[in-house]
Parts: C-alpha cells; structure tokens; sequence
C-alpha cells in the first residue's frame, strides 16, 4: 500500500475547502496510510466506487439534522470495492474478497426502530464513510458483493436498493404476486422498487428469427444446433402502470437513473464517462449531460456492440494496425458507435473496406457501394437533425467518410475538398472542443491535416489559429490526452504548422505586387514574420527527436541500397510520423525564405544547403517507409515530393523509384520519369507557393 492516499473531507470552517468549488465544503486531502496492524476483527478495503445519497448532501452541507456533522468528516456510506488486508486468519474475509459496505452496521436484525443507532453510520456524525480510496471497517460492516455487476452497479445497491427490498418484502405488509405498487418520484428507492416482468421469454436469436426457443441457458437449443452465440434469458423488462402494460422503450434512462454514482479513482474503470451535450451557465458553472458507456458486451447482441468488436479486433491484430491508430481518436470509437446511426454505419464501412484491404481485393472493389451508400444516407440524415448535426459523433463519422475515401476510393475523384468544406463548416459551427470528452479533442487535432490541406488550395482561413481555439488545444497538450506519447508530440508539430497556409497565401500576394518597390516591401515584411517562427519551430522540433533518441526510436543505420549510404530506424510509426513532419515544415519554411532572398537581391547558398540537408533527412526515411505497408507509403507523397526538389540526380532516381512502388495501388501518378519529376516538383512548388495547385 502507498504511503499517502487520497480521501474528501468536509470542511465546516473553511480551512480546506475552496469556495470557487460546487461544494465548497468538500475538500480532496492526501492523508497519510496507517502503518500500524490492524485490530482483531478489522479489514482495510480498498474502495472502487461510491454511491451519493440524498443524505449525503445534508451531511456535507450540515443542514439541520439531528446528527451534527463534524468537521474533517469522510463523508458517503455506500461503496464497493476489495479486501485489500485482514487482521488475522480468523477473519471473516479473504484478501481480494469483493466487498459491499453495511452503512449501519450495528443494526443487525429486528425491527425495533430503537435498536437503530443513527450515530453509528458511515459517512456521518464523526463516523468516517466511503469517499476515499482506502478504508478500515469491522468485519461485520461489510457484506459480499455479486460477481456479475460492475463496481458503480454494486455501489448503488445498500442505501437505495436495501431499502427498496426491505420496504416490498420486509414490511408490515410484503407484497404479493398480483399487487399493485405506487413508488414516488424517480430517485434511486423508487427505480429499484419498481417491479418488472420480462418482455419476452426467448433469447435475442430466437426472438429476432420469431421461433421458438427451449430456454435451455446458457445455450438453447437453436442457438447450439447452428453454433451461435445464445445471450441468454432475457433482460429487457416491461413496468406495470394501473394494469396497462408499457415496454421500457423510451424511458429516458438520464431521468430515471438510479443513486448518483460518485467513481473513485481506480486503475479498471468498468464504464466510461462519455458527455452527451454540455451548456455553460450563468456564474462559471457547466451544465452536462452524461452518459455511461460500457465495452462491447460478451454477448454482441446489437449490430453496434459487433461492430466495435471487429473494429477492435482490427485495431489489435494485423500487420497494419499501427496506421489506424496513428489516428488518435480511432480508439475511443467502439464505445461510441451505438451512440449514433450515422457513426455506426460509417464504422461499418471503415471495417468492410480494411477487410476487402487485407484481403488483397482488386483497388475498384475495396469499397462495398451498398455499405458507402447506407453511411452516406445516415450521415446525411445525421446533418439534417438540429440535435445531431453537431455532435462528436456526427464529427467522427464525417472523419471515418473523410479518410475510407482518401485511402482507398480509385474509381471516382477524390472526394477529399468536398469532405473538407463539411468538415470545416462543422468545426467552425461547433468551436473548440470540449476537453472532458477525449474522443472530441483528438479529432480537433487528426482533422488538421485536411482543414490545412482544404486552406492551402482554397484559401480558407484556419480556425485553429483564433485565440479560443488556441488556448483549448494548448490547454488539451498540456493535460495529456490518453494516446502515446508520440501521438501528443505529432499534434504538437501539427498545431505549431497552423501556419503554413497563411505563410503561402502571403507569398502570392508577394509576387501579385503591381510593382517592384511593394513586392520588396511586402517580402521584408512576410520575411520578418517567417524569421520568428523558425526557432520556435526547431525548438519543438530538436526537443521532441532528443527524446526519441534518447528513447532509443530513433537511430541512423548503414543502407547498402540508398544512395546515402545509411538510413533512419524508427522504433513505431509515431516517431516516424513526427521526424518527417518536422524536416517538411522545415523545408516549407527554408523554400519561403529562399524564394523572398531572390526578390531582395540577398545570397541564397546558405539556405540551399539547409535546402539539401533536410531532403537528406527525409530521404534516410524511405526504407523505413517501405517496411509498414502500401497506406503509410501513400501518406508518406507530400514530404518526399517536397525532398525531391533538393535531392540530386541519384536520390532523386532513388525517390522515383519508392513513389512510384507507392503509387501501384492507386495508380493516379505519371509513369514516366519525366512525367513525375515535373508532377513532384510542381506538387513541392505549389506545397510553398512558389506555383498553382494544378
């Protein structure tokens, strides 16, 4: 056990609490772990979850009760969680035992009002309860907790689900088979004591195929004779309101939800918090609506719970697996895509595609017109819906659509420009994302490569340079999203080359000067600017390859087939990924700078040898290119058209012949090499404005 752990305490006289916080007097303390044995007939329980009651929030407040609450109270007397230490053998427990907590454990049995000792309760009084990460209690003031609910689940049941039981069948009057039950209101008492009746009797299968099922779990009948996975008796129920019968459909599950549950921190979180919608309030506050998303169920009964199992199993197996998680948001998809019709049918082309892919499908079959066409019509339907045109999940299915279509579209256009315009206007109308929900904030940051690629050819404006947008996504760095490392060093490197379209849209205006004298003048000052942001670019840039070297994914090793002599070894494609996007910026910047030296009369040499050095550095990438697949290659055009323009006759044969391997799958380059020198090199001048996108 640590040294020190976390716990909240009330603060009644405003020495821990901080009065900008909701509660403010509830203040989070580091506490010191106590070394000493435990006494004779005590346990220490690690706690997962805890549940907040109705009286809880009296407790905190020390609202008038005839209890007084104490100052430096743990407050919370539900929880769950594990044995973690026992005093002695004897013990009642084992260690790893799942625990639930008694709030009252000195009432045992009986129903003498007068045996109950309100000042014996966890969580009130000076009785410390359930709102820390470790806790000691008695042996009798735990109970077993059920295997097959979560720890939030198993947190709710003591206050609101032992009293809903002990009131229907511990009463003056149980009830009966037949009875009719009134319960108030929708809290957690209410919606555990509300009795259910099973919809249907048949498993999901049986149910959906209309035949009858032998009940026969956990695998009936049909179900074992065709080798299918049986969910198993049924779950979903129907309530009893005056004798009419009405499914549970429709129920809106944030109303009638049961005792709120407050989530420890914990290493295995069963559930995911994923926010709905989000308002800001008058005074600072933020008013959410949250959700709790669970994995992909063991039993995939939904056509959303097996699609986030395929894509799952695409992102965990497979040679090519690393290219879909170089996008950051990819692995926070699955436990989104039941959320949305539109997301879950573009998630279903993304895995029919990859799998037509692995399997070596002719480029004109790759994509299932019938499964593009359904995710075109519920992405649509998405886009026309005032109350789902601008969710995250819309976002991320209009990124899915964006990059099916970039990848592995040969038969019509590239679609990338109109997905683009729909991807700027949804951003732009949502604004910065919303920090608390990761799914969001990594697609503001994959989405910049087509936004920047959208501003270069139609000169857009890119938002991402505004200071609220700014400030978000330097805030999102800062806290550290929960990708890998490299992929938080490439966002960074993205968002620093914000600037790229602007620079480029500036030097066209340079050369559109009517004169010489304002071309001079407009060139010494777009110079100045560029001059500023070369340290801050090679400040992110030599930062982030010491750490890969010093990592050990970053090395220089001979090459016998590269006319260098030698070649880099990257220790994953993200490392990769961030050296590359750091020599092309840098060539951006070293063209721009070149081509204004010529309109002022200034030596260029310098700057062409910088010129030579970073194609150099992008060439000794080409081998490892090569090693990770036919789509890293394609990605990998841009900088190495931008390295052709500074490579020699040799590495420029060499660059040839690696762009037109990497071309074999789509086939829309030029073959000859007089044909693709110019298309590279034209692609390079237009990348830094020196041309025309053709």
């Amino acid at each position: 056990m640590s040294e020190t752990y976390e716990q909240y305490k009330v603060d009644l006289d405003g020495t821990l609490g901080d009065p900008e916080e909701p509660f403010p007097n509830l203040k989070k303390v580091k506490v010191e772990a106590q070394p000493l044995p435990l006494e004779p007939g005590y346990v220490r329980v690690r706690l997962r979850a805890a549940t907040v009651n109705w009286r809880d929030l009296l407790v905190v407040e020390n609202s008038p009760l005839y209890i007084p609450t104490h100052q430096g109270l743990v407050p919370l007397g539900d929880g769950a969680g594990e044995i973690v230490e026992i005093s002695s053998k004897g013990s009642l427990w084992s260690v790893g035992d799942r625990v639930i907590t008694v709030p009252n454990c000195g009432w045992k049995q009986g129903y003498d009002v007068a045996d109950f000792d309100p000042v014996s309760g966890y969580g009130s009084s000076n009785v410390n309860g359930t709102l820390s990460k470790f806790m000691i209690v008695r042996d009798d003031g735990v109970v077993k907790a059920p295997s097959n609910l979560s720890w939030e689940e198993t947190a709710c049941l003591p206050v609101a689900g032992g009293s809903a039981w002990n009131a229907l069948f511990h009463g003056p009057k149980p009830v009966k088979p037949g009875d009719f039950v009134l319960t108030e209101g929708t809290g957690g008492l209410s919606t555990f004591a509300m009795p259910g009746i099973p919809t249907s009797k048949r498993c999901q299968r049986c149910k959906r195929r209309k035949i009858k099922c032998d009940k026969k779990w956990p695998t009936c009948t049909p179900c074992y004779r065709v080798d299918a996975v049986c969910s198993g008796p049924p779950t979903e129920a129907k309530f009893v309101h005056n004798g009419i019968h009405a499914t549970t459909k429709g129920i809106d599950c944030e109303a009638s939800a049961t005792s709120t549950s407050l989530q420890v921190p914990t290493s295995a979180l069963s559930h995911a918090i994923v926010a709905i919608k989000s308002r800001d309030i008058q005074g600072g506050a933020t008013y959410s609506v949250l959700r709790l998303s669970q994995e992909p169920r063991p039993n995939l009964t939904t056509v959303a719970d097996r699609l986030a199992a395929t894509l799952v199993r695409h992102l965990e197996n497979g040679p090519d697996n690393a290219f879909l998680l170089t996008a950051g948001h990819i692995k926070f998809v699955p436990a989104r895509v039941g959320a949305s019709s539109a997301l879950r049918d573009c998630v279903a082309l993304l895995c029919s595609t990859w799998t037509n892919f692995r399997r070596a499908l002719p480029v004109e079959q790759l994509i299932n017109p019938n499964v593009y066409g359904k995710a075109l019509r519920s992405l649509q339907i998405a886009l026309n819906d005032e109350c789902r045109q601008l969710s995250t999940e819309t976002l991320a299915a209009v990124t899915i659509l964006e990059r099916v279509e970039v990848l592995f579209d040969a038969r019509r256009p590239r679609h990338r420009a109109l997905h683009g315009q729909g991807m700027y206007g949804l951003m732009l109308q949502r604004g910065p994302p919303r920090l608390g929900d990761e799914l969001d904030t990594c697609l503001a940051f994959d989405n910049l490569g087509p936004l920047l690629a959208l501003s270069l050819v139609e000169g857009k404006q890119v938002f991402h340079l505004t200071p609220q947008w700014r400030e978000r996504m330097d805030e999102a760095l800062r806290n550290s999203l929960d990708v890998p490392s490299e992929r938080l060093d490439a966002y960074a490197l993205d968002l620093h080359g914000s600037y790229w379209p602007s620079l480029v849209h500036q030097l066209r205006l340079v050369h559109n000067n009517p004169t010489a004298n304002s071309m001079r003048k407009s060139a010494a000052s777009l110079r100045g600017r560029v001059v500023k942001i070369v340290p801050e670019l090679k400040m992110i840039g030599e930062n982030i390859v010491e750490k890969m070297r010093r990592l050990g994914n970053m090395v220089e090793l001979p090459d016998s087939e590269s006319p260098l002599g030698m070649k880099y070894h990257f220790g994953n494609m993200g490392s990769a990924q961030c050296w590359v996007t750091y020599k092309m910026l840098s060539t951006v910047l070293n063209r721009i700078l070149c081509d204004l030296a010529i309109i002022l009369n200034e030596p260029i040499a310098l700057l062409d040898d910088e010129h030579t050095t970073l194609s150099r550095d992008i060439c000794m990438c080409v081998a490892y290119i090569g090693t990770l697949g036919t789509l890293p290659a394609i990605s990998a055009q841009p900088p190495l058209f931008m390295a052709y323009e500074g490579a020699n006759e040799t590495e420029r044969a060499y660059l040839r012949n690696f762009i037109r391997q990497s071309d074999t799958f789509k086939r829309r380059l030029p073959q000859s090499d007089s044909a693709l020198e110019n298309f590279a090199l034209n692609t390079a001048y237009a990348l830094t404005g020196r041309e025309k996108f053709f």
